[in-house]
């Protein structure tokens, strides 16, 4: 019976591999829009801040808003202000089996998460080799505001992963049920006009963690959450440096290993 059982999942495993084959030859966009989560519900943070626009699927940010009027050019300057957990939506059924959310550790790690992607943005503006921005602490002439809301945040089962992991390494199809114990992450964001409170962008994005063999961040609750933060603010300065930002793309979401 193990062994029928092993099959199984094997057969299972197999299959998803030839579909995300098959899927990846009939085009790219089509796999990232099948690997990728889809986006999160929009929450009130963005209540009267202009129409979100949902964006190609290899595009960094699921939905976006850029008022044309604006030319972001102009600004030198960016405020960073503390990321807001006031509109974190509540875990879905299935993730309210995980350890820390019936322990109600859920929220206590929110606020955590959110100093940690506030100071990831900062550090973007910051480290940034085109130095376009100088990181400001209060509002001023050719200064945008930025505006971060951390709008859901799932912990990964990374006892399951570790587990499959390890298992992994004898019988590697096994790694690929790490994908069934992902954590979830999503955020929106707002830029305005530092002086005059004027929105001239709005942007959000949800991401769950990668299909992989080996997922390193997953072996931690919010490993995948901080990967995904690091590279939202290191997108957000592509964004901002960008001669032709529709051009611009995500990482694909398969990969070998996740570091």
């Amino acid at each position: 019976m193990a062994g029928n059982g092993y099959f199984h999942i094997m057969k299972v495993i197999l299959n998803f591999i030839s579909v995300s084959v098959l899927v990846l030859v009939s085009g790219c966009t089509t796999m990232y829009d099948w690997l990728r989560a889809d986006p999160a519900p929009q929450t009130s943070f963005l209540d009267g801040s202009g129409k979100l626009v949902a964006q190609s699927p290899d595009f960094p940010f699921r939905k976006m808003w850029v008022d044309k009027n604006v030319d972001l050019n102009k600004y030198n300057k960016i405020v960073v202000a503390p990321v807001n957990t006031k509109f974190l939506m509540n875990s879905t059924a299935w993730n309210k089996l995980d350890a820390r959310t019936m322990e109600g550790e859920v929220k206590e790690d929110s606020v955590e998460m959110a100093k940690y992607m506030e100071c990831s943005f900062r550090n973007a503006v910051t480290y940034d080799k085109k130095r376009r921005f100088t990181l400001a602490d209060n509002a001023g002439p050719d200064t945008l505001s930025l505006e971060i809301a951390l709008v859901q945040l799932e912990p990964t089962k990374a006892e399951l992963n570790v587990v499959e992991n390890v298992v992994g390494i004898v019988i590697w199809p096994v790694s690929f049920l790490t994908v069934f114990n992902s954590g979830s992450t999503a955020f929106e964001g707002i830029l305005r006009d530092s002086q005059t409170g004027k929105i001239v962008c709005t942007f959000a994005d949800r991401e769950m963690d990668e299909a992989a063999i080996f997922n390193i961040p997953g072996f931690t609750y919010y490993g995948n959450a901080k990967y995904f933060t690091d590279r939202w603010s290191g997108q957000f300065l592509d964004f901002m440096n960008a001669k032709d930002y529709t051009q611009l793309k995500t990482d694909f979401p398969f990969k070998l290993i996740v570091w």
